[in-house]
Formats: C-alpha cells, sequence, structure tokens
C-alpha cells in the first residue's frame, strides 16, 4: 500500500486509456487501449517486485476486456466503461486519506500455508475492506485485490 500510496500518480500518467473529448472544439475519438503503455505500466509494476505474474496477467486481461468492450460498444464522452474506478481499490470513494494515514490501519494475516496467505485490512474513510492474496516464491507477492465489503 505504500508503494501503491507513492506511485500512484506515475501509474496514471501511462495514459493506457485514449480517446474521449480531448478539447472542446475537437470531435471526440472512441476509446480504445494503447496496449504500448499497457506494457510499460506492467513493467513498471514489475520493477516493484510486489506483484506476481498471476497479478499481472489479471491486470493486462482487464485492458484486453475493456479494449474489447470499447470494439463492441464504442464510446468517447464520460468514463470509460471498466475504468471508472481505481483499480487497486476497486472504488471511486476517498481511499487516498486512509492512505494518507497508512500506519493508523490494522492488518490481519491469515495464513493459509507456507506458500499463501490472506492480508485483510479495512479502510474506515472509504468504508470497504480489503482482501489482498499474497503466494511466496522467492518473496512475497500479490496475486489478486478484492473487495470484501
Amino acid at each position: 500500500m505504500k508503494w501503491y500510496r507513492d506511485n500512484e500518480e506515475k501509474l496514471y500518467n501511462f495514459n493506457t486509456i485514449k480517446g474521449g473529448i480531448l478539447e472542446e472544439n475537437e470531435t471526440p475519438e472512441n476509446y480504445y487501449v494503447d496496449f504500448d503503455a499497457v506494457e510499460k505500466e506492467i513493467r513498471f509494476m514489475e520493477r516493484s517486485h510486489l506483484f506476481s505474474q498471476k497479478f499481472l496477467s489479471d491486470y493486462k486481461q482487464n485492458y484486453v476486456k475493456g479494449d474489447e468492450h470499447f470494439k463492441k460498444d464504442p464510446a468517447n464522452d464520460g468514463p470509460p466503461f471498466g475504468f471508472d474506478y481505481d483499480y487497486f481499490f476497486k472504488t471511486q470513494e476517498d481511499y487516498q486519506s486512509d492512505l494518507k494515514n497508512i500506519e493508523s490501519i490494522k492488518f490481519t494475516v491469515k495464513k493459509i500455508n507456507d506458500q499463501q496467505c490472506f492480508v485483510e485490512f479495512h479502510l474506515k474513510n472509504c468504508g470497504m475492506t480489503y482482501r489482498y492474496t499474497l503466494s511466496k516464491k522467492n518473496q512475497w507477492q500479490i496475486d489478486s485485490i478484492e473487495n470484501i465489503s
């Protein structure tokens, strides 16, 4: 979570979703996924060593599904379908204020076995409870993030 707090802006700068209304007088372009930017974003995330290949594969698949949706149902205004919330916190709510006080968040670790565990925590400002599934090969890495509240 500290990594995400410190790198959230960098992730958004990859500009993976293109299209929409760019300037008032321009004709809007339909949304589409810039897969070159997606690959750069994934390489950036890989360098953190915090995310498993399963997580990164699922993350990329989210873009593949989004691009398929954009082709099937073109749109160019409003938030792009499937990308209208934060992927890591599965919400549009104010999770950032919780991240600013990260030291006060209580994390509960539930061991499954020596190579897998759940880490659960509640963000009081956005009112959501999360479960990170972690796996260990050389080090612990995030396999999945889900909202369980």
